[in-house]
């Protein structure tokens, strides 16, 4: 049973609730659902949220930080840890082969320059 917020009458599914707002109260289910606090606003950005929502917050403004991180006091597995460092080792690699990433790294490094003779051993290394 569904009830109407405005009038207090009940009908037996959504669809039939829906058409008496239309009909009757002259407003779109979108607007009674915003008027009586069943469909929730964003406080940041007034994106619409859903009913269970609890912050107020959509997912981009909601905090992340400390107890509200998913993550919090939780630690990667050493096996997981494994696997991450072989897939950085290996993506690493395959940047440092590219003349133009490499190129783009040194360049906006701070501080000095490196040496010609840095860049000779390092051909000869690959």
């Amino acid at each position: 049973m569904e009830k109407c917020l405005i009038c207090n009458k009940n009908f037996e599914n959504k669809k039939k609730l829906s058409s008496h707002i239309r009909i009757s109260h002259n407003m779109t289910a979108k607007e009674y659902k915003i008027e009586f606090g069943i469909l929730k606003k964003c406080v940041t950005c007034g994106i619409l949220l859903n009913k269970k929502n609890k912050t107020g917050y959509c997912n981009s403004h909601r905090d992340r930080t400390g107890i509200n991180n998913p993550f919090y006091n939780k630690h990667h597995t050493k096996e997981t840890i494994e696997i991450l460092k072989k897939v950085c080792k290996e993506k690493s690699l395959k940047n440092w082969q590219d003349e133009e990433y490499r190129e783009k790294v040194v360049n906006n490094t701070t501080g000095k320059k490196r040496s010609g003779g840095l860049k000779k051993l390092r051909e000869r290394m690959l």
